[in-house]
């Protein structure tokens, strides 16, 4: 029986397929806000969203709106694309 891949040869790592892609992003804007000291109140607050919804964006359970994390990644100061780029951290 052949293996599935991931289209580009390749199958994807244990770690990649450990968690989704929602929760890979929510776990970057977690790191980013957290490494420059924004309380997730304060972020909330500026985006226009409860803490509590931004918690849920954080963990994975709800997918960011495209526009809500164009937001927050100029907020944060990266471009959005940075948000799903998977580090080992």
């Amino acid at each position: 029986m052949a293996s599935k891949n991931n289209g580009f040869g390749q199958r994807p790592s244990q770690a990649a397929q450990s968690f989704s892609v929602d929760e890979l992003v929510g776990r970057r804007v977690q790191q980013r806000r957290t490494a420059l000291n924004i309380p997730i109140d304060e972020l909330a607050r500026t985006i226009g969203i409860t803490p509590m919804q931004l918690e849920a964006f954080e963990s994975g359970k709800v997918r960011f709106d495209p526009q809500l994390l164009a937001d927050i990644a100029k907020i944060l100061g990266v471009s959005a694309a940075w948000f799903f780029i998977r580090t080992d951290d």
